[in-house]
């Protein structure tokens, strides 16, 4: 639940899934942080759209990351914006 309501979270070279342990919809191969909405928590993997607050974000769809990977966090959690 908590994810749900977080601002956004960030994830470098994110790798995003049509579902979980799926196929590959979109890699990010630029060493950046991407900025995404959770939507869902399903276990280790989340649901995620675009950032409203990440413009430079190219993912245009929704689908599956880990957001756990050998029992550590593996996204950074933005939960205030300061405007």
């Amino acid at each position: 639940e908590y994810l749900r309501k977080v601002e956004y979270i960030e994830k470098k070279d994110a790798v995003i899934y049509d579902e979980p342990d799926g196929e590959i919809i979109f890699e990010n191969k630029t060493n950046s942080r991407l900025g995404f909405k959770v939507l869902e928590v399903n276990g280790e993997w989340i649901r995620v759209k675009k950032s409203e607050r990440n413009s430079t974000n190219p993912f245009e769809k929704e689908g599956w990351m880990k957001w756990i990977e050998n029992g550590k966090k593996v996204i950074g959690i933005i939960s205030v914006v300061l405007i």
